[in-house]
């Protein structure tokens, strides 16, 4: 596992940290000269350079070293992480305890395989939440990112929390199954917990008003987005369990080229943003011409220059032969 997800994670991280990553800087500072971005305001006489230590600290914590990549980073410490429990979970007493993950009770069953496992995820990943708000530069919706060397505890558990819970389904039989059953009803109450959640991450004034207690307007804030986390992907996995279960060709070859995709885009739509930001058009229809034109650019590219390559190999792994044709 170690090595598959070296060479699909850790090895195209550092291809892409020292070509792609260098090249949406030259790019940002290309489009940022050519719309007269302001200069940087002068340092007086009098100040004193920042001291070696304050830089070190500031390069770890705050330089976005990793850009867009930063979440192929994290990821890197939660497989390592995984590594470690999946080793431990092959000796005793844990190894006892996975037994009883693939034989579960009925109360393991609700716990893990049912809508009955919000009453545990939604309080930890509330707590990450907490944790996030710690290090967020302002208020806002959602986990926060870090494209930093050392990764923000929070975030790092917040992302933790989603991917051990993707390994606990995966031990006990049609857990995800029995998790996103009841996927319509989840799927109306996130629509509908969305606006208040969003109310109260943002601390807009009707919240303020209703709740001025500020620890507690802060942990409605945690649980709300925590709550609405999980029962969008409770919908999500029921949505496309319900239309989307079996094999689709134009389907898998989307999914097989999200990854070139995420990892290529930002530079050109940059270059998009600094090419459409003069023209005097709404800007739902920028939107819309960027999303179009970048998506279409980026699956030719993804088409001719990477899927029968040995770039798509790197990220894809090797694919299967083709079948034979029927007689």
């Amino acid at each position: 596992m170690l090595k598959n997800r070296a060479m699909l994670i850790a090895l195209p991280l550092v291809i892409a940290r020292f070509t792609i990553v260098p090249f949406i800087w030259i790019v940002a500072i290309v489009a940022g000269a050519g719309q007269g971005g302001e200069d940087a305001p002068p340092r007086g006489e009098g100040d004193a350079p920042p001291h070696p230590l304050a830089l070190a600290a500031w390069f770890a914590l705050r330089f976005p070293l990793f850009a867009h990549l930063w979440f192929l980073w994290y990821l890197c410490w939660l497989v390592a992480g995984f590594a470690c429990v999946a080793w431990c979970a092959e000796r005793a007493p844990i190894a006892a305890l996975r037994g009883r993950l693939e034989a579960p009770s009925a109360a393991a069953r609700f716990l893990v395989a049912s809508g009955g496992a919000l009453l545990w995820l939604v309080p930890i990943t509330a707590f990450s939440f907490a944790c996030m708000d710690w290090t967020r530069a302002e208020p806002g919706f959602g986990p926060d990112t870090s494209a930093a060397l050392v990764p923000m505890p929070g975030i790092l558990l917040h992302y933790a929390i989603f991917f051990a819970a993707g390994a606990l389904f995966h031990e006990i039989p049609d857990a995800l199954a029995g998790f996103s059953r009841r996927w319509i009803i989840a799927a109306v109450a996130a629509l509908a917990l969305f606006p208040i959640a969003t109310g109260f991450a943002y601390g807009v004034p009707w919240t303020r008003a209703g709740m001025p207690f500020a620890p507690v307007h802060s942990a409605l804030a945690w649980t709300g987005q925590a709550l609405y986390a999980w029962l969008a992907c409770i919908a999500f996995i029921g949505l496309f369990a319900r239309f989307s279960s079996r094999e689709r060709p134009s389907v898998r070859y989307l999914a097989d080229s999200a990854y070139w995709l995420y990892l290529v885009h930002l530079p050109l739509v940059v270059a998009g943003q600094a090419l459409l930001k003069p023209l005097g058009w709404p800007s739902a229809v920028k939107f819309t011409v960027l999303m179009v034109a970048s998506t279409m650019l980026l699956l030719a590219s993804y088409h001719w220059c990477v899927r029968r390559t040995w770039i798509g190999v790197l990220l894809n792994g090797r694919r299967a032969p083709a079948d034979p044709p029927k007689a």
